[in-house]
């Protein structure tokens, strides 16, 4: 959490007061990588869906891979 405060330029309670833990923060993280992944409900091609998902996985993957262990896990 410190290093998180130093790095955003912050006092490290601030941090606290806006997250109870370090959890919280990789969730919020995870969250937020997650959420570039997008999915087409609607196509009725569903190998093809399937196929398009893996790829923008991997793609995030490559272009976040410190964050990987929280997408897997």
């Amino acid at each position: 959490m410190r290093r998180l405060a130093e790095a955003v330029g912050r006092d490290p309670m601030v941090i606290y007061r806006r997250v109870p833990n370090k959890a919280a923060v990789l969730d919020g993280v995870a969250e937020i990588v997650f959420g570039q992944l997008k999915v087409d409900s609607a196509d009725p091609d569903w190998a093809g869906r399937l196929r398009t998902v893996a790829r923008d996985f991997r793609a995030l993957a490559l272009a976040h891979p410190r964050v990987v262990p929280l997408l897997v896990t």
